[in-house]
């Protein structure tokens, strides 16, 4: 293994060099012997290019996420044959192609329910908070050349202004702290924040300080989405994306998802012989409720 990097602030780490074997032992390590992390460790395994991705998921992502879950919710809402395919969004399912293995923070996944049960992803969406924004581009750069079943992609770019840094040792946090034993849950951390962070609520409020013993604990400034179509050039776009703009881009996306999932369902009804009537599905709509996305981007 060579050309480890892990940066103090960033809880990311790339590793090149590092061969299928090496992989296979590392995923022993988590799934069998288990490693004490306090976050959900992510991995991301290319074997054509020998490198491997980590991330740490912190509860920023798993929020962030879990707003973007419901916004999909709405393929799982649709009338389909159930024998045949089966559609979930998920924030668990592990990419498992020739040439990589990645967990995405999340996921659409059309599943057959014939014959090898195999699996397309045509949607994914990556989340980055305390990971340089060109690592995430490079991861997904790297997802979308290995899985061409991949049609969308989205990108949650979290800001932080300033970054993290810990507080100085004497200070008056640093005190504070000092004299808990025990590390303080969520709930608890939150109840001494300072009158600057308000009657502050981290589960609705992304973008308001975190400020406990006068030390700036998390501030996020801004949260910003890329949106990625495939075969739609020049879509892509940079910094901060309007309501109206993510909007559109979403819904074309979601749009060329459908077409693909009624493809896929009548490849496999025809190659097992069954009946290929997909009236429900050309019926059903893959469209979030309106406003549920710009909800979603004011929120933040």
């Amino acid at each position: 293994m060579s050309n480890s990097s892990m940066q103090g602030y960033y809880q990311s780490a790339e590793v090149s060099d590092f061969n299928q074997h090496e992989f296979e032992m590392l995923c022993h390590m988590i799934d069998e012997e288990g490693l004490d992390i306090p976050w959900k460790l992510k991995v991301t395994f290319f074997a054509k290019h020998n490198f491997l991705m980590i991330q740490l998921a912190s509860a920023i992502h798993e929020a962030t996420i879990s707003e973007f879950k419901s916004v999909l919710f709405c393929f799982q809402q649709v009338s389909y044959p159930c024998n045949i395919i089966h559609i979930q969004v998920s924030m668990n399912s592990d990419m498992e192609e020739k040439l990589i293995s990645a967990i995405p923070d999340l996921a659409l996944v059309i599943s057959s329910m014939k014959g090898n049960k195999t699996q397309c992803f045509p949607l994914i969406v990556e989340c980055t908070f305390s990971q340089p924004h060109k690592k995430i581009f490079k991861k997904v750069a790297m997802l979308i050349a290995a899985c061409p079943e991949v049609l969308v992609v989205i990108i949650i770019l979290i800001n932080e202004s300033p970054h993290y840094w810990s507080p100085s040792k004497k200070s008056l946090a640093w005190m504070t702290f000092a004299n808990h034993h025990d590390s303080l849950d969520l709930t608890n951390f939150t109840s001494l924040c300072d009158v600057d962070s308000g009657n502050l609520n981290v589960e609705e409020d992304f973008m308001v300080p975190v400020v406990t013993a006068g030390h700036t604990w998390c501030h996020i400034s801004s949260v910003d989405y890329d949106v990625w179509l495939k075969h739609i050039p020049n879509n892509g776009n940079e910094g901060s994306l309007t309501p109206i703009q993510f909007t559109k881009l979403l819904n074309e996306g979601l749009e060329m998802i459908w077409m693909d999932i009624i493809q896929f369902f009548q490849e496999i009804a025809m190659h097992h012989n069954l009946s290929g009537d997909c009236s429900g599905l050309k019926k059903s709509t893959c469209l979030p409720p309106p406003g549920t996305t710009s909800t979603l981007l004011w929120s933040m």
